[in-house]
């Protein structure tokens, strides 16, 4: 079972990094004024 939270726990960290990744990019591209 501990493994089982360790591997949802790392795949909610891989998405969140994904996900900021994906909007650091956005801003790169000139869309900061959509995020804000």
């Amino acid at each position: 079972m501990k493994l089982f939270q360790a591997a949802i726990s790392f795949f909610i960290l891989e998405l969140g990094g994904n996900l900021r990744l994906l909007a650091l990019s956005t801003v790169e591209k000139g869309g900061f004024t959509v995020l804000l």
